[in-house]
């Protein structure tokens, strides 16, 4: 008989440890072929989980010449 011993790690921000929308389980119907397991999760959040780097663009893409650039 195999002794079943799995200890895989997931890690998560202090924000959404503290929203309680992390939903988990691990998936016994892929074999890995390796003592690991695969863990499928889901986050559901109302705000953004992390910063949306378009927001902070340099650029201005509404002045873009895009006749030009499709034209390169």
């Amino acid at each position: 008989m195999r002794n079943i011993l799995i200890i895989d790690l997931a890690f998560t921000i202090k924000a959404l440890n503290q929203s309680k929308s992390i939903f988990w389980q691990i998936d016994e119907n892929v074999n890995t072929r390796s003592d690991h397991e695969v863990i499928l999760f889901s986050i559901q959040s109302e705000g953004n989980l992390v910063e949306n780097p378009l927001k902070k663009m340099p650029y201005n893409l509404e002045k873009a010449d895009w006749k030009e650039f499709k034209r390169s």
